[in-house]
């Protein structure tokens, strides 16, 4: 698999977003009436720059090995929309991300958490798959990593 099909699937979404914005406020500023998190910012902004950022799993394939895992994909919000240049993919060969994806703000500090299901593979083709859920928690500088819930 070429590196570049994620970035070309974000790429993609940012287009189609982009273009279902239109009739509304354009993806220019802050979305007025947006959910507020606890202390006050909408749950669709992880960095707390007023912005709604776009989160989605996306589940690349290959000719040869069929569905890769899935992986997620964040596309930060800015004065002028969606920026696919401010992105962060969370991809791992042992993990699969799956299901909806939650945002809310777990601590109350003000900044947007990533809740979702990943399942991870085990070292042999025929292991058992573990489910868990895990948080990536909001803040200044956007997500961070990926953490089991509770821990």
């Amino acid at each position: 698999m070429r590196p570049s099909v994620p970035v070309a699937a974000v790429a993609v979404s940012v287009l189609l977003l982009a273009g279902c914005s239109e009739g509304g406020h354009g993806g220019r500023g802050p979305v007025e009436g947006a959910t507020k998190g606890a202390a006050g910012a909408p749950l669709g902004d992880f960095n707390g720059d007023g912005y709604d950022d776009f989160a989605t799993a996306i589940r690349p394939t290959s000719a040869s090995r069929g569905p890769l895992p899935a992986r997620l994909a964040v596309v930060y919000g800015s004065a002028h929309g969606l920026d696919p240049r401010h992105r962060l993919v969370v991809d791992g060969a042992e993990d699969d991300y799956v299901g909806p994806l939650l945002r809310t703000d777990l601590d109350g500090d003000g900044f947007a958490d990533l809740v979702v299901a990943r399942f991870r593979h085990g070292s042999s083709p025929g292991a058992e798959r573990v489910g868990q859920t895990v948080v990536l928690r909001g803040g200044p500088r956007g997500l961070a990593a990926p953490r089991p819930l509770g821990g």
